[in-house]
């Protein structure tokens, strides 16, 4: 199952980086910044861990961070308002690798995305190839040959995920395909 944030954490246009926050704005005139969090799987971002910032991927350590409403950090090498300025805007990024050790059973969206789907019943539906955010459940995107079947991520219709198979088993419910 993809828990709903945890999937949108670690989207990025690489496989070797994942996305977990952008920089707001500075927060005081000691370095803190506030973010826009892209995860909730926050000891990513916890004291001691590694990021990468912006394009360039500079390496820098999480000093502090405040998990609050308005979630702020305190990383290695921005020691004033003028630093934390500078970050505005850019992204903050984790090693994926390294990011697996931090789910406790739960999967990103970067897992989960071109994993071949298929029923209970062995019936091949198709690649997942997209997301859907709505306001009660995530529902996946999977397309195939008989077209497109938007499949809800609910305990109850996911039955497994074999990362090393690069599948995933879905008891489909009647009525998502044309011909039910």
């Amino acid at each position: 199952m993809c828990p709903r944030d945890s999937r949108s954490g670690l989207a990025a246009t690489d496989r070797e980086y994942g996305d977990v926050a952008t920089a707001g704005s500075p927060f005081g005139l000691d370095g803190w910044v506030h973010l826009r969090l892209a995860t909730d799987v926050t000891s990513l971002l916890e004291p001691g861990q590694t990021v990468y910032v912006g394009d360039r991927r500079e390496e820098r350590r999480v000093t502090e961070f405040v998990a609050t409403p308005k979630p702020r950090i305190l990383i290695s090498g921005c020691t004033s308002r003028a630093d934390a300025e500078a970050l505005r805007g850019s992204t903050l990024a984790v090693d994926r690798r390294a990011a697996g050790a931090h789910l406790e059973g739960r999967h990103f969206w970067f897992q989960l995305e071109g994993l071949e789907v298929e029923t209970e019943g062995g019936e091949p539906l198709g690649r997942l190839v997209g997301l859907v955010e709505t306001g009660a459940n995530d529902v996946y995107e999977v397309r195939g040959a008989a077209g497109e079947i938007l499949i809800p991520a609910l305990p109850d219709v996911i039955r497994d995920i074999d990362l090393k198979a690069g599948r995933m088993i879905v008891a489909l419910p009647a009525g998502l395909r044309a011909e039910d």
